[in-house]
């Protein structure tokens, strides 16, 4: 009875949770970008922006302050954006629509530390809410280097630019990842910026948590009984989770070898996917609820054995090869890389859950650059069941799709989701959301510090000369032998991937 009563509270969770994003009665506000003439800012932010205001996602009074640290007159920031609309936007800016759009675009040059830039900011935001009738809502977005986050945080609470949360206005701070390096700089950093914001003002960016696919997955797990049965160790044999990238790191040499895979997609994206697949139903469609079973389930991971940290987290970094018969440069080969390099750009790790739930039943992530194939997926390998059912394939990216695999066959199952929040990209879908003060696709910090918990030992293994030698790969293969041994040591004869 209890667990119908359960199916029953999450078909009604998921009813609303559609309608969220149906809501287009966004408030007026100025959306303030720190980082404006970065590679983030031009390919997901400027975009995002332009296509939520055409579209009608936006109030009418609304602005974008691009802040940087170059001197730009406002037709060289016209410029720019345009540049950026033009070669990233998924609607092309037309001359009326642009020419309505770049009225609303300012630009602040800033150096993050000083006092004066925020004296001049303040001023601009002011100028702007007479002009615009912004009502003094400001939405800060980061997308600067991490180590900039508790300067900018600081100096914006110093000089009165976050408003109190009781106040009639809004101050919202979107950070983007990576939240600290590792679990003491994580909590070291929201012990700093907690002086300044309050949790419901902080927005925790992981672009992941917008992807028309991670809610299909939702979607999928609790819309029919019949499959929400099916997640759990009495059928679930194994549960694989793919993350997968043909491309190698570019020019991001400085930024790869500072960071590294786990870094940079294990520890935030991975494990959020694994958590909404993994937990159990919320009751309601508050954030906090959300929150909170995301982490319980993050929360239950075993740690990995100190001693057998290597039998449990395997590494690897990508060789020269082929990638759609192109022959590729090898990572130590890549521009700024040193030949001497020991940063991985693969990982493969298996984990327990130890709930009532998962008891038993292993999770193996797989993730790296210079794969075979492209694609965000999780696979859960199932018992025999009274559907008949063999397995169940969510195909996050490139394409999301739910692929049921029954005798030998895959039958698509089609997940119905709001037609507007499908149609948009995850920046759009974010951007719109923390506007509008939802923060249920944001990541809140328990669900940072459990993770860490247990990615850090895992990265001081590494960096303590004890482990064992980081292994290549061939670029266009899947990874180091060692990850094949390891997988196949619970069975796993072939890792199930399906591309689009």
């Amino acid at each position: 009875m209890f667990r119908f009563l359960l199916l029953t509270l999450s078909v009604l969770f998921l009813a609303n949770y559609g309608e969220a994003y149906a809501h287009t009665n966004s408030p007026p506000v100025t959306v303030v970008i720190f980082g404006s003439t970065g590679d983030l800012t031009a390919r997901k932010l400027f975009p995002a922006i332009y296509n939520l205001a055409h579209e009608e996602q936006l109030h009418e009074n609304f602005a974008l302050v691009g802040i940087g640290r170059r001197p730009l007159i406002t037709e060289d920031f016209h410029a720019s954006v345009h540049h950026s609309l033009l070669t990233f936007s998924r609607q092309k800016p037309s001359d009326s629509h642009w020419e309505a759009f770049k009225e609303h675009l300012y630009y602040h040059e800033a150096d993050f530390s000083l006092d004066e830039s925020y004296e001049k900011l303040s001023r601009l935001l002011k100028q702007i809410d007479q002009e615009r009738g912004t009502q003094s809502n400001h939405l800060f977005y980061l997308a600067t280097d991490s180590s900039y986050f508790p300067i900018i945080i600081q100096k914006l609470h110093e000089h009165h630019l976050i408003h109190s949360p009781a106040d009639a206005s809004f101050s919202r701070v979107v950070i983007e990842k990576p939240f600290g390096h590792d679990l003491s700089s994580a909590l070291e950093l929201q012990a700093h910026i907690a002086q300044f914001l309050t949790e419901e003002q902080i927005y925790r960016m992981d672009h992941y948590l917008g992807k028309e696919g991670v809610h299909k997955l939702i979607q999928f797990r609790f819309q029919d009984a019949r499959f929400e049965e099916l997640f759990n160790h009495h059928f679930v044999k194994n549960i694989q989770l793919t993350l997968s990238e043909t491309i190698g790191i570019g020019d991001r040499a400085n930024f790869y070898e500072n960071t590294g895979h786990l870094r940079d997609v294990v520890q935030n994206h991975a494990m959020q996917v694994l958590a909404l697949a993994t937990m159990e139903p919320p009751l309601d469609l508050q954030a906090d609820t959300i929150h909170h079973e995301k982490v319980k389930a993050l929360e239950a991971i075993r740690a990995f054995p100190e001693d057998a940290i290597d039998q449990w987290v395997v590494r690897g970094q990508y060789g020269s090869g082929l990638i759609q018969g192109k022959g590729v440069l090898g990572y130590t080969q890549e521009k700024s890389v040193p030949a001497t390099s020991q940063t991985e750009t693969f990982v493969q790790a298996k984990l327990f859950i130890d709930n009532e739930r998962w008891q038993g039943v292993p999770i193996y992530i797989r993730s790296g650059k210079r794969l075979a194939a492209q694609t965000t997926q999780i696979t859960l390998n199932l018992k025999e069941n009274p559907w008949k059912i063999d397995a169940i394939t969510l195909v996050i990216q490139p394409q999301s799709q739910v692929l049921l695999h029954q005798d030998s066959h895959l039958v698509p199952y089609t997940v119905d989701i709001d037609l507007a929040f499908a149609k948009r990209e995850a920046y759009e879908n974010l951007i719109l959301a923390s506007i509008q003060g939802d923060q249920s696709d944001f990541v809140d910090m328990g669900e940072i510090t459990s993770t860490w918990r247990l990615f850090t030992p895992v990265l001081n293994h590494w960096l303590s000369g004890s482990a064992s030698a980081l292994p290549t790969y061939e670029a266009g293969q899947w990874g180091p032998s060692l990850a094949d041994q390891q997988a196949a040591e619970e069975g796993i004869a072939e890792w199930k991937v399906f591309s689009n």
